[in-house]
């Protein structure tokens, strides 16, 4: 895990923080949710995965439904995977 604080650039655009994730082979786990759908639009299916969740305060929660998502996928290259907080409908989707 990187943090985007971590690129040595004041506040980082979307664009910025995916150029080096795909530099570096990473998976990007944003905050941004919208900017990087749209970066998986324009770049699927030539990325290394984006994990978008919902905002929930229940980090543990949240850290579990990652995991448990992510667990059994043998790659996340090209896709766009969807956590989603238990109250907000679907627990998980990918495209």
């Amino acid at each position: 895990m990187m943090r985007s604080r971590y690129l040595n650039v004041a506040g980082p655009t979307s664009d910025q923080v995916f150029a080096h994730a795909q530099k570096e082979g990473r998976v990007l786990l944003p905050h941004n949710r919208s900017h990087f759908k749209r970066l998986h639009r324009q770049h699927q299916p030539n990325h290394f995965g984006i994990v978008i969740c919902t905002t929930d305060p229940d980090f543990i929660g949240l850290a579990g439904r990652i995991h448990e998502t992510l667990a059994d996928l043998p790659s996340l290259r090209g896709q766009l995977i969807r956590i989603c907080r238990p109250d907000r409908g679907t627990k998980a989707t990918t495209t």
